[in-house]
């Protein structure tokens, strides 16, 4: 996922929760039946979150934590607050 985070956003566009199965299996490498399991986990955790922005039009996509990786230059630290009390940002504080 690390790998996929955009600069300065840290957001996995172009994944949402509406990427096939097929799709993220195929991008990160794991079997179409655990994909759904370890997404789970990986949001359950923190490790990204969902999302929704509106402006003109709706756009959803994922986000990594930052407290994972952080490839931007920090104008806000609200990025960081999102993810403040995630069990993984608590492991690795």
């Amino acid at each position: 996922m690390i790998e996929k985070a955009s600069f300065n956003t840290n957001s996995l566009t172009p994944f949402s929760d509406e990427t096939s199965v097929r799709v993220l299996a195929e991008e990160f490498n794991i079997g179409k039946n655990k994909v759904g399991g370890i997404f789970k986990k990986l949001f359950e955790w923190g490790v990204y979150a969902h999302i929704r922005i509106h402006e003109t039009e709706i756009s959803e996509y994922w986000i990594l934590n930052p407290y994972i990786s952080w490839k931007g230059k920090l104008k806000s630290d609200s990025i960081f607050l999102q993810f403040a009390n995630t069990k993984i940002a608590k492991l690795l504080s």
